[in-house]
């Protein structure tokens, strides 16, 4: 089963997804700071990374363009709730995938795409 890291500043949403992802098999590793899932994803080598697009501390472009910067051209699936009134989810996932997103779910994230997604991309 393919290996998930999934980074976002929401405990909430880390611990749901982490919950669901691994009673559907998958091994997970999470965090709520982004810095720390660069660190972990250099660690862990997860075969796809969800990654939230509006954080405090970086943001899910920065946490792509790292990814990719890094030589890395595996699958990332970036998730957004909008956020602040000027930014809707619709734009920030339009910019992760300017930056190198291969999928990309509105919050709340839809379960049964997600298994989807995750299949389709990781295996």
């Amino acid at each position: 089963m393919a290996r998930v890291l999934i980074i976002d500043d929401s405990f909430e949403v880390v611990n749901a997804l982490t919950v669901f992802l691994e009673t559907a098999g998958y091994e997970v590793k999470n965090t709520t700071n982004a810095f720390e899932g660069l660190d972990i994803f250099a660690d862990f080598e997860p075969d796809i990374v969800i990654t939230d697009m509006l954080m405090p501390d970086m943001d899910g472009v920065e946490v792509i363009k790292a990814i990719r910067k890094a030589g890395s051209v595996i699958p990332i699936v970036a998730i957004s709730g909008g956020g602040q009134k000027t930014l809707d989810s619709e734009y920030t996932l339009g910019l992760a995938s300017a930056f190198g997103a291969n999928a990309s779910l509105s919050k709340p994230v839809d379960p049964v795409r997600l298994l989807e997604i995750i299949s389709q991309y990781a295996g």
